[in-house]
């Protein structure tokens, strides 16, 4: 992102993102072993000399050419606008429509891990589907699916996805969709 368009050496671009020198470099060979940054001059100093790198205005690149945690960064930074929208709201419904009342619930688990949850009060329950009750859904829902029946519920869920009003001006509603399969050492 700092050379989209831009020039900037390497030490101006770890002090602008605040981080090691040494790991912006290695970040920036790479991107330029993949075409995607150039190099663009020398600025003669004493000692070495700086190299000013620049990027395009706009730029495709494969993912392969970053690191995971880069990558985890990226798709983190594309869902951060609709999740903060969303949380938010979600946060204002639950003070306006008496979801306060609720209880968060710690718990140790079977397995002996901690949990944590929210939960309707012991002494009312209370239906989010109710004709009064706000409509929200937030849930992560753990499932086991086998390979057919993965791509049967992704195909659901776009098919949902295609019949939804998408709004070009104020929207009214936020829906976020989600589904992957995960890695061995996350399961649990």
């Amino acid at each position: 992102m700092p050379f989209l368009g831009q020039e900037r050496s390497i030490g101006q671009t770890a002090a602008l993102l605040g981080e090691r020198v040494e790991r912006v470099a290695h970040r920036v060979h790479r991107l330029v072993d993949c075409g995607v940054l150039a190099e663009v001059r020398q600025e003669r100093r004493k000692g070495r000399p700086v190299t000013i790198y620049r990027a395009a205005a706009e730029i495709r690149a494969p993912l392969a050419s970053l690191p995971l945690s880069d990558i985890t960064r990226l798709f983190d930074a594309l869902d951060a606008n609709g999740r903060e929208s969303f949380l938010n709201a979600l946060s204002q419904l639950a003070i306006r429509y008496g979801v306060l009342d609720w209880a968060v619930r710690l718990y140790r688990a079977e397995d002996g891990s901690q949990r944590f949850d929210v939960t309707s009060s012991l002494t009312e329950s209370r239906d989010l589907q109710d004709d009064g009750a706000p409509a929200i859904v937030f849930n992560w829902i753990p499932i086991r699916l086998d390979g057919a029946a993965a791509k049967k519920l992704q195909r659901d869920m776009l098919a949902l996805v295609a019949e939804l009003p998408i709004s070009e001006s104020a929207s009214t509603h936020l829906a976020g969709f989600f589904l992957t399969p995960l890695a061995r050492e996350t399961r649990s």
